[in-house]
């Protein structure tokens, strides 16, 4: 599965949520989805690679980049 197959299934389902909004606070560039107010996904490309951010919580992240290689630390998000 290609970046943009990726963001454009992120995209979906993050419009199911309800109460979920889209905004693009940082830019044209940058696609941001909030439920009451919190951030939970980014959309954006990296040196022309889409990528996408989904916050979870600390050790599911690590779990999942131990599980799967493709998935890396969210761009900009790391508050360690």
């Amino acid at each position: 599965m290609q970046g943009h197959e990726i963001q454009r299934i992120a995209i979906e389902a993050a419009e199911r949520l309800p109460a979920a909004e889209c905004s693009y606070p940082f830019g044209p560039e940058h696609q941001v989805y909030k439920v009451c107010g919190k951030v939970f996904l980014l959309l954006t490309e990296l040196r022309g690679v889409p990528i996408i951010t989904l916050k979870c919580e600390p050790q599911q992240a690590e779990l999942h980049r131990v599980i799967y290689p493709s998935i890396t630390a969210g761009y900009h998000m790391n508050k360690r």
